[in-house]
C-alpha cells in the first residue's frame, strides 16, 4: 500500500507540473493570439479597397502578364502553402493539409503541379510526397516578417509572368473565430478581374498616369495584398487553435489530478483503517 502511494503521489507531482506548463502555454498563446487578432482586423480593410479598385478595372481594356490564362488543358501550377512553424495546435495543419492532398489527387496524371511551402509543418509534411518543390520558407508567421511576405509575392509574381506557371492557388486556414478555423483554398493567379470587384465592364476610368504603368502597380500590389492577407489569417488562426488546445489540456490535466487526489485519498483511509484494525487485533491478543 505504501508503494501504491508513493506511485499516486509521484503521478500527482508530475500531472501537477504539465498543468502548469499547459496553462502558461495558454496564456503565451492568449497574448500572441490578441496581438495576431489586431493585426488582421487592422490589415482587412486595404486588401478589401484594393480588390474593389482592380475590379473597377476593364478586362476588354487592359493587358498583363498576371491576367494570361493558359490555353491549353495541361495546366502548370503552383500551390502555395501557408501552414505553422510549431506544433501543439491541434487539427490546424492536419485538415489543411488534407485539402491540400485532396486537390493534388483530384488533378490528371499527367498535370504534376510545384509546391512553395510556408511553414517548418508543410514542409515536413510534404516532403514525403513525389511533388517539386520550387521553394521553402519558415518563421514567415510567427513571429510575423513583413519583409518575407514581400519576398515571398515577388518571387510567386515573378514565376507566374515568367510563363512558368499557368494558376497559383493558395492554401491556408482562414480565420473565423478563435476557436474555428476554414481550411480555404483561393485562386491567386491569374487575377479575375469579373470576380475581384464585380463591376468592372461598367466603369468609366479617366487614368491620370500611364494606364499600363497604373495597371501594373496594381495588380502586383493586389497579388502582394492577397497573400498576405492570407498568411496573417492563418498565424490569427494558428494562434486561436493553440490557445484553444492548451486551454483543453490544461482542463484534462486538471481532471486527471481530481482523479488522482480522489485515488491517493482512497489508498490512504484503506491503510489507515487497516492499521487501526492492526492495532486492535493486537490490542485483543495482549488482553
Amino acid at each position: 500500500m505504501a508503494n501504491s502511494l508513493r506511485e499516486i503521489k509521484r503521478r500527482l507531482v508530475g500531472v501537477r507540473k504539465i498543468s502548469q506548463i499547459t496553462r502558461a502555454m495558454k496564456m503565451v498563446a492568449g497574448v500572441k493570439f490578441r496581438r495576431a487578432q489586431a493585426t488582421l482586423l487592422g490589415s482587412r480593410p486595404y486588401p478589401a479597397r484594393l480588390k474593389t479598385m482592380v475590379g473597377r478595372l476593364n478586362p476588354r481594356d487592359v493587358s498583363h502578364p498576371l491576367l494570361r490564362r493558359a490555353n491549353t488543358d495541361s495546366v502548370r501550377a503552383l500551390i502555395v502553402v501557408v501552414s505553422s512553424d510549431r506544433g501543439l495546435c491541434g487539427s490546424f495543419n492536419s485538415t489543411l493539409f488534407r485539402l491540400v492532398r485532396q486537390h493534388l489527387e483530384q488533378l490528371p496524371p499527367a498535370q504534376k503541379p510545384s509546391l512553395f511551402l510556408i511553414g517548418r509543418k508543410a514542409a515536413d509534411h510534404f516532403k514525403r510526397l513525389a511533388y517539386p518543390v520550387l521553394d521553402t520558407r519558415i518563421h514567415v508567421t510567427s513571429p510575423f516578417a513583413e519583409e518575407k511576405v514581400e519576398e515571398i509575392a515577388a518571387l510567386v509574381i515573378q514565376a507566374f509572368a515568367g510563363g512558368r506557371f499557368d494558376e497559383v492557388h493558395v492554401f491556408f486556414n482562414e480565420f473565423k473565430t478563435a476557436l474555428q478555423q476554414k481550411p480555404t483554398r483561393e485562386l491567386l493567379l491569374p487575377v479575375a478581374l469579373e470576380t475581384a470587384g464585380g463591376k468592372a465592364a461598367e466603369a468609366n476610368l479617366i487614368f491620370e498616369t500611364d494606364p499600363a504603368e497604373l495597371c501594373d502597380l496594381l495588380l502586383r500590389r493586389y497579388v502582394a495584398s492577397q497573400l498576405r492577407r492570407a498568411i496573417v489569417e492563418s498565424n490569427a488562426a494558428e494562434q486561436g487553435a493553440r490557445m484553444a488546445m492548451m486551454d483543453q489540456a490544461n482542463r484534462n490535466a486538471m481532471d486527471v489530478i481530481d482523479t488522482l487526489r480522489l485515488s491517493f485519498n482512497k489508498a490512504r483511509q484503506v491503510n489507515i483503517t487497516r492499521e487501526i484494525a492492526d492495532i486492535t487485533t493486537g490490542a485483543e491478543a495482549m488482553a
